[in-house]
């Protein structure tokens, strides 16, 4: 750590990945910013992860917090055992498959440095890769929208349509936690809604700079996020923002009517409580109402009565 400059803390968030974590240790090695704080939570892997990280703790010597978790607590409660015990003033997260390119944090340290207060986030696009390590697209960004230019500055309603901010590419302010709050435990991902809660009070800055690879594989977090326990995280993590206004409104309402019907054909044992919770604030078409006492998917019934119209020519 060299004290001349900003400590940052960097979370790396170790589960069942023995084959890819030493790469990831290896990224954080390889900063070139001097000042950094690696945290490392094993959230009780059943895999060698733990001996594959004392191992490259052992061999470079690089200094480090290593904390095992006894037993599974998921990634939300991890991510707050890291934040526990994180003291830096910026804080980056990484996952035990992905990597950070050299000057990830250089590079965004001087940003924040030079921004106000209120940028509370820089991020950056990330380079997709796979098992194999080989890049299988150009950028995670136009992998989820087609920017002209890629927002900056109050983000929150083009946020709210989907998550296409690659995490590990971000820099936070430690200032965002303690206004904004921890991760929430509730939730069985994490990413998406730490964003989002950001965005309402924070300014975001984009660095062109690509500051890392994100690994899609089997075993990936990512793969598993369409989950039915993902679908009501994705609810509830959405229905924290209701009433701000008209526009982030109609956005909302359209992504929680998405997943009630995913969660109808999922079988879901909770869908009725979640279609009761939607129907408390948007209670305002008969059709969902229907829906509701019926236990019948929304979106079915929609594309029925649409094309019931076209056939009476009342469409």
């Amino acid at each position: 750590m060299n004290s001349n400059f900003p400590l940052v803390s960097v979370f790396v968030a170790s589960y069942n990945n023995a084959r890819y974590i030493q790469q990831s240790l290896e990224s954080v090695r390889q900063q070139t910013y001097p000042s950094i704080e690696l945290i490392i939570v094993d959230d009780a892997s059943t895999d060698s992860s733990v001996e594959v990280i004392r191992e490259w703790l052992t061999q470079t010597g690089y200094e480090a917090k290593f904390i095992i978790n006894e037993t599974n607590l998921g990634v939300c409660k991890s991510s707050n055992v890291f934040l526990s015990h994180a003291t830096g003033t910026y804080i980056s997260w990484l996952a035990s498959d992905d990597i950070m390119l050299p000057q990830k944090l250089d590079t965004q340290v001087t940003l924040l440095e030079n921004s106000p207060q209120k940028v509370g986030v820089v991020y950056s696009d990330a380079v997709v890769i796979g098992a194999d390590s080989k890049q299988y697209f150009s950028r995670f960004i136009q992998m989820h929208r087609q920017f002209v230019d890629v927002p900056q500055g109050y983000i929150f309603p083009v946020l709210l349509q989907d998550n296409y901010i690659p995490v590990m590419t971000a820099l936070f302010r430690r200032s965002c936690f303690d206004e904004c709050g921890w991760y929430d435990e509730d939730l069985n991902y994490e990413d998406w809604d730490i964003l989002l809660r950001f965005a309402r009070k924070f300014e975001f800055i984009y660095s062109d700079y690509v500051a890392a690879q994100y690994r899609v594989h089997s075993a990936s977090l990512s793969q598993k996020l369409q989950s039915l326990t993902s679908l009501e995280s994705s609810f509830k993590l959405l229905y924290k923002h209701i009433a701000i206004n008209a526009e982030c409104d109609a956005i909302i309402k359209g992504k929680l009517r998405h997943l009630l019907d995913r969660m109808y054909y999922l079988k879901s044992p909770r869908q009725r409580e979640y279609m009761e919770k939607y129907y408390a604030y948007f209670n305002d078409e008969w059709l969902f109402k229907f829906a509701l006492k019926s236990g019948l998917p929304y979106f079915r019934l929609l594309r029925i009565q649409r094309l019931l119209g076209r056939f009476t020519g009342k469409a």
